[in-house]
């Protein structure tokens, strides 16, 4: 018998090949920065959507999910308190992982960094960039918009301020990551429901959006194929064998 994790990789699987199709065969990188692209405001609030607050709401949609499966007031309440603390911490864990120990070992820099840099004559306190703090970074990185204004013309202000607050490594895409990881621990708690619940039928839709966000990463120029393609495979394996576990899925999933 296919143990219940095993229809939600196989479709996340799926998904994952479907994302890839478009970015590989269409030119895709910065089509949503420009000021007069049609595909700026989508691509912006679909990557937010991932983003602190966006994350946050699905872990919450994600917890509630768990804890309708059970009878009683109570024991709802509980399901979706402890569910929401354990991914929330795991969430946690894992993008810290990712940006201070992941990221700054491959440094690879930002498709947006590099155009910046190439459209640009940099301040004398760019000089080793990375080495710097975010902070100092995201200040660096709005001097030098601020100071070349003219070549950043064409560039959306909300791309900008993207720009400008992503300024750290490219590789893997932290958007990409966190939204599959999420997408696999809402279908599965979706697929988790009473069996004739209605919302079971629906449990491909999280690969949907985790899929379109990581190709708002691409549009935006946040990030490359590459780094969207490592951060999402990474996720879905990572949530996979969480839940495929009996030792870590209780810390999320209580059974009935």
């Amino acid at each position: 018998m296919e143990h219940p994790i095993g229809k939600v990789f196989k479709t996340s699987l799926l998904f994952y090949a479907l994302m890839l199709l478009p970015i590989g065969f269409f030119s895709l990188a910065f089509l949503g920065s420009k000021v007069d692209s049609i595909w700026v405001y989508p691509s912006y609030f679909i990557t937010e959507s991932a983003g602190k607050y966006g994350t946050i709401a699905i872990l919450v949609l994600c917890s509630w999910f768990y804890g309708i499966r059970l009878e009683g007031f109570k024991n709802k309440v509980f399901a979706f308190l402890k569910s929401f603390v354990s991914l929330l911490l795991f969430f946690i864990l894992f993008a810290y992982i990712n940006e201070h120990i992941t990221k700054p070992l491959v440094s690879a820099a930002r498709p947006s960094h590099i155009y910046i840099f190439s459209k640009s004559v940099w301040p004398i306190e760019a000089a080793h960039f990375y080495e710097k703090s975010k902070i100092e970074r995201s200040k660096i990185l709005n001097e030098i918009i601020q100071k070349n204004d003219s070549n950043f013309q064409d560039i959306h202000p909300l791309v900008k301020a993207h720009w400008i607050e992503e300024s750290g490594f490219s590789f893997p895409s932290g958007h990409s990551f966190n939204s599959w990881m999420i997408a696999v621990v809402l279908s599965y708690s979706i697929l988790q429901l009473r069996v004739k619940h209605h919302f079971r039928k629906y449990y491909w839709i999280p690969f949907l959006w985790a899929a379109l966000v990581s190709i708002s990463r691409v549009m935006l120029g946040a990030h490359s194929i590459v780094d969207i393609a490592a951060g999402s495979i990474m996720g879905i394996i990572i949530a996979s064998i969480f839940l495929y576990f009996d030792k870590t899925r209780p810390f999320i999933f209580q059974k009935k």
